[in-house]
């Protein structure tokens, strides 16, 4: 049994920093919130900003949950399987298929649990602005912000959570020119969609 925590204490710490960074408080976000903010100010070239947020941190972790959930049982058996073969390896210690199932339990972790954790990561990064010029969006480690400019918006709708208009949780998906833009797990989704479709309307009628 001690083999066997040893073989998994890696997995445990990195869902120990998991735990620790979720529940930091939100004075990095602010920080991050407010070097977006001028950042899309100065890439738009205006500074009247309309609305600003950021996905719901637990919507946005579990918003891929039924992937990570396939994944899940992979991950288990291939765990169980590597500590049989660890116990059954026998007084030669037969070592070459001891470690046999360690690339699928890698694999069926970063597919299951690494996918929600690497979404938890993501969260941090992720900010929307709406400004009277366009959308901005940040996103990534890199803090890298873009511009979607009203002049390419071509479409937007709305899609609440379980059409619960009561919470305002939901995605908004808008179209610039090609490129399709979502704003994922917004909790005023309701506000967002109403801004993007007023300048919709705007730009049809010119």
């Amino acid at each position: 049994a001690g083999y066997f925590f040893l073989f998994i204490s890696p997995f445990l710490c990195i869902l120990a920093v998991m735990v620790c960074r979720a529940g930091l408080p939100f004075v990095r976000a602010f920080e991050y919130l407010e070097m977006c903010k001028s950042r899309c100010v100065t890439d738009s070239g205006t500074e009247a900003l309309l609305w600003q947020g950021r996905p719901a941190p637990r919507c946005y972790t579990l918003r891929h949950w039924r992937r990570a959930l396939l994944w899940a049982p992979v991950f288990v058996g291939a765990l169980l399987w590597q500590w049989w073969l660890w116990h059954a390896r026998g007084a030669d210690g037969a070592w070459g298929t001891v470690f046999l199932p360690t690339p699928l339990v890698l694999v069926a972790f970063i597919l299951s649990c690494g996918r929600l954790l690497r979404a938890r990561l993501e969260w941090e990064h992720v900010f929307y602005f709406i400004s009277d010029a366009g959308v901005c969006i940040q996103a990534g480690r890199k803090n890298q912000i873009t511009h979607y400019p009203y002049t390419e918006l071509k479409d937007v709708r709305l899609e609440l959570y379980h059409n619960d208009v009561a919470t305002g949780l939901g995605w908004v998906y808008a179209q610039f020119g090609e490129q399709k833009v979502t704003l994922e797990c917004l909790e005023d989704a309701p506000r967002a969609y109403a801004l993007l479709a007023t300048k919709l309307e705007q730009q049809s009628a010119k």
